[in-house]
């Protein structure tokens, strides 16, 4: 039978450090996908995803069993990405995507040509182009198939504030695709 996320970190804070592989097993992947929609950038991810586990292995302790360790370690990465952001930030810039979107020429090409991982691939690019708020929120919602409430648990927002920021990512990266319907690639 498969052990759960608490039941697992309740065997790390025991003493069981060797239980820490199952964390970094199960959390590897999904959290260096999620730092790098942040970030946009694979150096910068695997240091950010380096220190998130550093950090929840030197930190188990203030793990609270009762409540969801998929938010805990989570909200360890956002910081992490965050910290990392600060201090590479980097504006993407999105000429390309922006000249090809406007232009009226090349609008049939995006809608018809482009198959859904091309359109993926625009928006990851134009991800990068909006405010950190809103791109964290939209990565957490549409990227992680997280809810409005632990998302609101990640970030220490109110979940009216996280429906808000979801809303205004939305609108911004619409801006960057005139003629395709964003919640189709989302």
């Amino acid at each position: 039978m498969k052990q759960t996320d608490e039941e697992i970190a309740g065997k790390i804070q025991s003493g069981d450090k060797e239980a820490f592989g199952e964390v970094i097993d199960r959390y590897e992947k999904p959290l260096c996908s999620f730092i790098f929609r942040i970030l946009g950038d694979r150096d910068n991810c695997a240091d950010a995803l380096q220190e998130t586990f550093l950090k929840a292995y030197k930190n188990i302790n203030s793990f609270d069993p009762k409540r969801k360790f998929s938010s805990w370690i989570y909200r360890i990465a956002h910081n992490e990405a965050i910290t990392h952001y600060r201090k590479n930030t980097k504006h993407v810039a999105l000429d390309d995507v922006v000249e090809i979107a406007s232009d009226d020429n090349h609008a049939d090409f995006i809608q018809k040509e482009l198959d859904s991982e091309g359109q993926k691939m625009l928006l990851d690019k134009a991800l990068l182009t909006i405010p950190l708020k809103y791109r964290e929120v939209i990565v957490f919602r549409f990227y992680e198939d997280k809810s409005y409430e632990e998302i609101s648990e990640i970030m220490h927002l109110p979940v009216n504030t996280v429906g808000t920021y979801l809303n205004r990512g939305k609108i911004e990266l619409k801006k960057h695709f005139k003629d395709i319907n964003i919640e189709d690639i989302l």
